[in-house]
């Protein structure tokens, strides 16, 4: 089998790669991922795909260099070279903010209906990460949202409404095999290969609290009335590889993936707080306190739900040995990488 991860470089993909390389995946597999540029290194165990082989008994991860979804005729090229069974689409613009300043570009990176149309008759699964952003998120705490809970609203901001029209679109196409996931926050230690990306919240939070002490005086704002199931890395990248190589999903399926409980920023805090004092003893004697604010009193420029929590039911219950666990259960995991 041959799997293709689209957008090599984003923060998820890499974790999909290290655990193949890591051995982590049972199905025997090719995997090549793709590159918009080419690094002046590659991460050791990546080869690109141009260039003759290195002989090595290890697992590779093939790479394609200036590929792009804004330039088709690369992508398809890579595809048609690889000739993958599955594709894993990593690639996003998922910012809210950037999504409204250029809606374009949005639309471009979010609903890559070109792509679709390019796998049509060719019998490729593809595997798209969609957000709990499209949740309409009013709902009280604790309640959360299933999957045929999102719908389209006049009211909805540029990135939102691009994810889930495209997620309906791949749910109409009949003649496509498509898992479409649709993540919560994802949380975890530092990209493990390309680290040339924006810190994810709690590796932030950790900077913030802890190593940032000429900012002792001015405390930490976080949101106290957003809540989210904040999701570990590694538990989604293991969901990525059991899809793949399960057959139970042939056809259209969606599936809602998130951590088994839902916490707001200011609670992320608290329980990182608690897991720094289980691994050193004791907080830093500069660590930062914490000042709550409503995510609700703050014009973003952008409508977004206070209340994204994900029900998961319907994917536990089709992989019931999926982890998807509880942040409280991850943080001290994470806390020990930094």
């Amino acid at each position: 089998m041959n799997v293709l991860l689209v957008g090599g470089t984003s923060y998820v993909a890499q974790f999909v790669a290290r655990q193949f390389l890591r051995g982590d995946v049972g199905t025997q597999c090719s995997v090549a991922c793709t590159l918009r540029g080419r690094p002046e290194t590659l991460p050791h165990r990546f080869q690109y795909a141009s260039e003759d082989p290195q002989e090595t008994t290890e697992r590779v991860i093939w790479v394609y260099e200036g590929v792009d979804l804004f330039d088709s005729s690369s992508l398809y090229a890579c595809i048609d070279s690889f000739r993958p069974h599955v594709i894993v689409n990593c690639v996003a613009m998922a910012s809210p903010a950037a999504c409204e300043r250029d809606p374009e570009r949005s639309k471009t990176l979010n609903e890559p209906r070109h792509l679709v149309e390019f796998l049509r008759g060719k019998g490729i699964r593809l595997v798209h990460f969609s957000t709990d952003f499209v949740y309409e998120g009013s709902a009280p705490r604790p309640q959360s949202y299933y999957e045929e809970d999102a719908s389209l609203r006049p009211s909805m901001c540029v990135y939102s409404s691009s994810k889930l029209s495209f997620d309906q679109f791949l749910m109409t196409q009949s003649d496509l095999d498509a898992v479409v996931l649709r993540i919560a926050n994802v949380i975890g230690p530092r990209a493990p290969f390309f680290a040339d990306q924006p810190p994810k919240f709690v590796e932030w939070l950790y900077t913030e609290l802890f190593l940032s002490p000429t900012k002792q005086e001015s405390p930490v704002t976080l949101w106290s009335d957003e809540i989210r199931s904040f999701l570990y890395v590694e538990d989604l990248a293991r969901v990525v590889w059991s899809l793949i190589a399960s057959d139970i999903t042939q056809g259209r399926q969606l599936f809602n993936v998130g951590g088994s409980k839902a916490y707001s920023r200011v609670e992320i805090a608290e329980l990182l707080l608690e897991s720094y004092k289980a691994v050193h003893g004791e907080l830093p004697t500069h660590t930062r306190a914490i000042t709550p604010v409503l995510r609700s009193s703050v014009n973003l420029g952008y409508r977004s739900p206070l209340n994204a929590a994900v029900d998961c039911s319907k994917l536990t219950t089709l992989l019931p040995t999926a982890k998807l666990r509880d942040a409280a259960d991850v943080l001290r995991s994470i806390l020990e990488t930094f």
